[in-house]
């Protein structure tokens, strides 16, 4: 066959194809006769020895499938003692699960409790009003009441810094001394002690423990007794005055005398002032100094110290007489209305005795 190329023709591109006969060149060699009995039992042995090595593989081939069954069945039988093992574990971890949800509700009631008292003890802190600071053993500050703050300067960031690197107000050199000798004996120690701004405070420090630990500190309470020293003062004060000086409620009792009516009422048979003292209405004492309860000065000394305790009049004076066994005596009393927070009334009484003997030697 031989192609040859055409020209184009309407755009398409011809070949040419020839087909031509050639003779065959006569064979010179004779044919071989071929022995097809040989042949088959040949075939038949390569086939016979085939089949064995197929027969010999598949034998090793179920062989391997029993040894991977058994494998399989091994390991199923693990698989399950594994899953038993889980099932078994997961009914342990819902046990432990149950356990510590119960734990879980135990500590939020601890905590609820402990967040409680936390509350309680800052409440009453600042319900009592006074200062309170505490203190582990190495004097480092662990808390405070707000009211400390007006003695110390310290904020919250001063948590565990050492107490004796604060500045305070307090006229108190031995604080440190005292807290360190607490710390170490366990005594208490108690002192009054005045600050620099003119207020006094009764310190009071106490050691403390933790019982279900070795924790250990102490607490320093700062007591504003200012008002104690006022009252003081002002006893002093009237214990001063040579009159015989009560201070009465809005009720009319009597709630505080000076030293020269505890003498008259001592000098009078009442040594004890269980008729004239603190306690005692003073309005049945009027009664009791005038004889007869009726007598018309008792009268007009009740009116009168009524009156000014209930708002009525800003004063009231009287002049009266108080006789004793062996001289006749003179009196004026003068009661003036106390305003404020506790309204009341103070009652002075005065000797004037030597005033009028004057007064009728100069009418002589």
């Amino acid at each position: 066959m031989s192609a040859w190329p055409v020209d184009e023709s309407d755009g398409e591109r011809l070949t040419l194809l020839a087909f031509e006969q050639l003779n065959a060149p006569a064979s010179s060699e004779a044919l071989t006769a071929i022995d097809v009995d040989s042949e088959t039992v040949e075939r038949m042995e390569l086939l016979e020895r085939e089949l064995t090595a197929t027969r010999e593989s598949l034998q090793a081939t179920v062989e391997e499938l029993e040894t991977s069954n058994e494998e399989l069945q091994s390991t199923n039988e693990e698989l399950m003692s594994s899953n038993e093992e889980l099932q078994s574990s997961n009914e342990e971890l819902q046990s432990v699960n149950e356990e510590l949800n119960t734990v879980n509700a135990e500590y939020q009631e601890k905590i609820d409790i402990l967040n409680r008292l936390n509350a309680d003890l800052d409440n009453m802190a600042e319900a009592v009003s006074a200062g309170t600071v505490f203190v582990d053993e190495r004097m480092h500050l662990t808390r405070f009441s707000p009211d400390a703050t007006q003695i110390f300067r310290m904020r919250d960031t001063d948590i565990g810094r050492p107490l004796d690197d604060l500045a305070h107000t307090l006229l108190y050199p031995e604080l440190i001394a005292d807290l360190s000798r607490t710390l170490k004996d366990g005594n208490r120690a108690e002192k009054e002690i005045r600050g620099i701004n003119g207020l006094h405070y009764f310190v009071r420090i106490l050691p403390y423990s933790v019982p279900s630990s070795n924790v250990k500190g102490a607490v320093i309470t700062f007591m504003d007794v200012t008002a104690l020293h006022e009252v003081s003062r002002l006893q002093g004060i009237l214990d001063a005055l040579s009159e015989h000086i009560a201070v009465l409620n809005s009720a009319g009792v009597i709630t505080q005398v000076n030293a020269a009516w505890r003498a008259f009422a001592k000098n009078n048979g009442d040594p004890f002032l269980a008729r004239s003292g603190p306690g005692v209405n003073y309005l049945e004492v009027c009664k009791d100094i005038h004889e007869p309860p009726d007598d018309p000065t008792a009268v007009t000394a009740q009116r009168g110290v009524r009156e000014v305790l209930e708002g009525r009049r800003n004063h009231f004076t009287l002049e009266y007489p108080c006789h004793s066994d062996t001289e006749e005596r003179w009196f004026v009393m003068h009661v003036a209305a106390l305003t404020g927070a506790q309204p009341g009334a103070v009652v002075s009484h005065g000797n004037i005795t030597p005033w009028r003997g004057r007064k009728a030697e100069a009418g002589q």
